[in-house]
């Protein structure tokens, strides 16, 4: 049986938040749709493991256990320089890099600084953007996370593939994106399969410039590392379109208050199983334990959470402490699949087709009866 992917082109949503009406064009790869007992849906995580391995991934899960497989090439995906994401120093970089060298070119200032390092036997960072492919910017989240659910609704009526059986899978940003895709639509989703997600949103991605924190690096040279901020509109000034109020974080996190409204529109019957390293300081360990036992407090019945330690690599299928741990993610699959089947729920999709988040300033709509899905905020006056 044929396993190369095909590539379906779908209608996504415009960023309702800053107020854009106009919608976008987003694509999905599937393998094996012929197979319409469920569709797995891997997640990668900033685009750090498109590919390859994302291809691998999909096919060997779809082979193994006869289910469709989909990846989403989802908003802002492009976000790393190995996928198409290129680097821009910003008036505030080259004022930095004047200060110190100021003959170097400043559309090239890389060589100069690499020649000073080198020469001087020093190291320096270096700050600079990442603009992600096709124009996109850091929306962390609400965008991405849309993309996904609009095209596994597309793939579902398109291959009519059994809406009772989806598995999301994902570490880290890809993680998170399953988890917000539950929120959204709470109830349509069998099984999250999270590896190191945050429970709230980085303001390191969002607004990383403002706080001074990056979030990317790399060795450009023996001497020199370039420290990058993704590209993003939001701000923490108030009082602009563009400003990330508490709204919108509350609708990107997993409070107790938010997995509450999760819960009481339907979301209780999802399997969520999560590992998460006892070291994790890029999406905190201590944050995603509060997570799953507000889940626990509002009545979601089957979570999953485990906490490595020390004694959990093995280096096979942990191989680190650090933050995604290494983790071979077929077998992380394995492990979570067959935690699945031995629980044996009957699990019904929520028919529920309108769902609400209630908030301090605004009420943030899903209808997810509509192609794309129609997302809004309301703000009180």
């Amino acid at each position: 049986m044929a396993t190369n992917p095909q590539e379906i082109s779908f209608t996504s949503n415009p960023d309702f938040e800053l107020r854009f009406n106009k919608n976008r064009p987003c694509k999905y790869q599937i393998h094996n749709p012929e197979f319409k007992a469920g569709l797995v849906v891997y997640i990668p995580g900033f685009g750090g493991d498109l590919g390859e391995y994302t291809e691998v991934f999909c096919r060997k899960v779809s082979s193994k256990y006869q289910l469709a497989t989909l990846c989403v090439e989802y908003f802002c995906i492009n976000s790393r320089p190995e996928v198409g994401a290129e680097i821009e120093f910003e008036e505030s970089d080259l004022k930095k890099i004047k200060v110190y060298f100021p003959d170097a070119n400043a559309v090239e200032p890389i060589k100069a600084i690499i020649e000073f390092a080198e020469k001087n036997n020093t190291h320096l960072n270096i700050t600079a953007s990442l603009k992600p492919k096709r124009g996109e910017y850091q929306n962390f989240g609400l965008l991405a996370a849309l993309d996904i659910l609009n095209a596994i609704k597309d793939a579902v009526t398109k291959y009519d593939i059994n809406a009772n059986n989806i598995i999301l899978i994902g570490t880290s940003y890809g993680g998170y994106l399953a988890n917000l895709v539950t929120k959204l639509f709470p109830g349509y989703i069998r099984a999250v399969f999270d590896n190191s997600s945050w429970a709230y949103p980085s303001l390191t991605y969002l607004v990383g410039r403002e706080i001074n924190s990056t979030e990317h690096y790399a060795k450009i040279s023996a001497h020199v590392t370039l420290c990058f901020f993704v590209k993003s509109p939001w701000t923490l000034s108030t009082g602009l379109p563009h400003s990330f109020d508490d709204a919108k974080f509350s609708i990107r996190s997993f409070s107790s208050e938010q997995v509450g409204q999760m819960a009481a529109q339907g979301g209780v019957n999802t399997f969520y199983f999560v590992y998460h390293s006892s070291r994790d300081n890029t999406a905190p360990t201590q944050d995603k334990i509060e997570m799953i036992e507000a889940m626990q407090a509002s009545g979601f019945k089957n979570l999953q959470l485990y906490v490595a330690d020390e004694s959990d690599v093995d280096g096979v299928f942990i191989k680190s402490l650090a933050h995604g741990m290494d983790m071979s993610m077929l077998t992380f699959f394995d492990k979570a699949y067959k935690a699945l089947t031995e629980l044996n729920i009957n699990f019904i999709a929520n028919p529920a087709k309108v769902f609400s988040y209630p908030l301090e300033n605004c009420t943030y709509f899903f209808d997810v009866s509509q192609s794309p899905v129609a997302a809004s905020v309301e703000y009180y006056t």
